[in-house]
This record gives structure tokens, sequence and C-alpha cells, in this order.
């Protein structure tokens, strides 16, 4: 960018060395070289001032500022000038010729027509409005809220994908547990002698499901097997400790065993504790804790040609003392229902007794309607010694 300097002409500079007398540039005017020599003399006019006027007078320079020239195309007139470091003033001022300085602009610039003293302008910076900076800030809040919203969303199908895994990781282990062992049943031949136990211990929670689908009917049931290894007898059995009266709770683990069995006292002693142990809160040393959140678990006996066993179960879906001496069953099936976590926490806030206000009526009542929170296991087990 070319950045000229103002160049200042004035009646000192337009002084010709070879000249006596010299034109000043101005109508009127010229400059004549004093005897002393090198000095500029008084400047004067060719004609008389009209009407007597007395130079620099104020009419004289009111009369001088209505008659004289405009100044050229790309110039502008000042009415003061600073003269340069180290000069001096003629010895004559004369304000008529301060008053025609001239400021020759730089190329490419115009001057204000009419203006007596120059306008220096800064160049012009480009800013947002108000306008503009409340609609920039209104799309980023939608955007932000957009991506909080797909953010939130992300995050709960997260913890809901790893709640599910949880529980299906749970129910796996423990229905691994109970299929490797149930195979195992054996029949002790003895008179009296409970084989295979299953008492159903709670009332059924029934859960609505969209039509035209049959209600989902939960069972909680403790049963009881013996196995055999060896000379051990050993009696293994589940059960469930509710968290309340409600049909949900821990499912626990219970084996105890006896060796070189002579009578039958010694086998009916492995299915008495059993029934004790159930109904110890805490269970006692011989019962250890399995899962929690348990909403189902039921064995139904099937025979060798897949058939239900209905003669051998009662009303309340139990066989107590259906297989005793040397019945067993040739199949199995076991079923395991396990409430997700989130809903069994809810469940507890609403069943807590020591909470105030709390109603056992709804928390059955948010059982029952949460079908979907349910997840279920099922398999059929053959029984190696099963008829």
């Amino acid at each position: 960018m070319r950045t000229d300097h103002p160049q200042i002409v004035t009646g000192r500079q337009a002084e010709m060395p070879a000249a006596e007398d010299r034109d000043t540039g101005f109508p009127g005017m010229r400059a004549s070289r004093g005897a002393a020599g090198g000095n500029i003399g008084r400047v004067g006019f060719r004609n008389h001032h009209p009407e007597g006027m007395v130079e620099n007078s104020p009419a004289f320079q009111r009369r001088d500022s209505d008659q004289r020239e405009p100044s050229p195309e790309g110039t502008a007139e000042i009415d003061c000038l600073s003269r340069p470091s180290g000069t001096y003033p003629a010895p004559t001022s004369n304000p008529a010729l301060k008053r025609r300085a001239i400021i020759v602009c730089p190329s490419g610039t115009k001057m204000a027509v009419g203006s007596k003293r120059t306008k220096i302008r800064a160049p012009r910076t480009s800013a947002f409005s108000l306008i503009e900076m409340m609609v920039a800030v209104t799309l980023l809040l939608i955007i932000i809220a957009a991506l909080l919203a797909v953010f939130y969303q992300t995050q709960r199908a997260f913890r809901l994908t790893a709640t599910q895994v949880d529980v299906l990781e749970s129910g796996r282990a423990a229905m691994e547990l109970l299929t490797g062992e149930l195979p195992e049943i054996s029949a002790s031949g003895r008179d009296g002698q409970v084989n295979v136990y299953a008492q159903t211990a709670f009332p059924a929670l029934i859960q609505p499901r969209p039509a035209p689908s049959a209600p989902r009917v939960n069972l909680i049931q403790d049963f009881f097997f013996l196995r055999q290894n060896n000379d051990d007898w050993i009696g293994t059995g589940y059960f469930v400790l509710p968290f309340s009266t409600e049909p949900i709770g821990t499912l626990y683990r219970f084996e105890l065993s006896v060796t070189n069995v002579t009578d039958n006292s010694q086998i009916y002693w492995l299915f008495t504790n059993f029934l004790a142990a159930t109904q110890q809160n805490p269970p006692p040393a011989n019962s250890h804790r399995v899962i929690d959140q348990v909403v189902d678990l039921r064995i139904s006996p099937y025979n060798a040609q897949g058939q239900f066993w209905t003669n051998y179960v009662d009303s309340k879906y139990s066989f107590t003392n259906s297989f005793t001496n040397s019945a067993l069953p040739a199949y199995l099936d076991l079923e395991l229902g396990i409430l997700e976590p989130r809903a069994f926490e809810r469940y507890k806030a609403l069943a807590d007794p020591l909470v105030k206000g709390t109603d056992p009526t709804r928390a059955f009542q948010y059982l029952s309607n949460h079908v979907e929170k349910v997840h279920l296991f099922h398999q059929r087990i053959p029984i190696r010694t099963g008829q």
C-alpha cells in the first residue's frame, strides 16, 4: 500500500532564485527579494487595497476569503501550518499568505470539497451485530441440546445393556450349577425316605401380559434331592429367603452329607436339616448365597415319554412325598426367573417396613405390573437313574 505524506507548499518554497521579482502563485500577489539578499521581503499586492482597507484588517481578510479562487483538485486549504523544526517566521507576517498555503494530497485520494481542514479517517473495521450474536448463540444452544439428548440416550442404552449382561451372566451361572447337580439324583431305596422334594414356599406372583398372551405365573419352590458318591450320601437343597413377605428374595444352596449309612434315620436327618435351614434368617453355615432378585424357581417332573406327571403334583404345584424309596422322575424341567436390579431397588423402596409411608400392597402391585423386567431361564434336565 502506498503511503505518501502530504506535501506542504508555501510561498517560501515557491521562491525562484534567479528572479528578482517572482510570482507567488496567487492572484494579485507578488514577492520581491529584499536588499539584504536571501531573505524574503514583504509580500504585496499589485493593486491597492480597495477603499483604503488596511492589510491584515478583518475586513480585508473577509474580502480576500470571498474572492480567492478554489484550491486545485486533490488539495485542501488549511488555516494554520506548523513550521518545520529550526525555521523562523518571516519578518513580516502575512495572514493572507498563511491562509493560501496548500496541502498536496497523496496519489489516489481526494479531499472533501469546500473543506478547509484535512480529515484523516481511521480504517473501517467490521464486527458482529447484536442480532448476529444472538442468532449464533441460539444455534449453538440448539446443537448442544441435541448432543446432550443423544448422549443421554446412548448412556441409558449402555446402562440397560450392562444391566442385562449382568443378569444374564448371573442367571447362566446359577443354571450351570443346578444343571450340574440335578442329573446326579439317586434313589435311596429305603422305605419312607425322600429322593426328590419340592414345596411351593410363597403365593404365586401373577404378571399380566398383553393379549392374547396368558398371564405369567411365577412360583418359588424349596426343593431337595439326594445324591450318592461312593459311600457318602449327600443331601442338596435350594431355597429362597424373601426380602419381605413378597415372592422375591435371595437364592441359597444347602448341602450336608453322611457316610456309611446303616439306618434310615441318617438319611432322614439330611432332609430335616434342610427344612430347618429354610426357616432360618440368616441361614446356617452349611447354606451359601447363589443369586439375588429371584422371583421364579421351580422344578417339574416328567416321565420317560416326556409327559408331565400330574398325579405326582398337588394343587400348589408341590410334590412333597411323591418320589420316595426307589421312585425318580425321568426328566426335571428347571425354571429360573430373575428381576432386573433397578426394578428390584424400586421394589425394596416400596416394601421396606422401616421406611415411613411404605405399602406392601403397592410393592406387590409394582412387581405384578412389570413382567418385562423378569429374565427367564428354562432347561429340561434328564435324570441318569430315572424311570
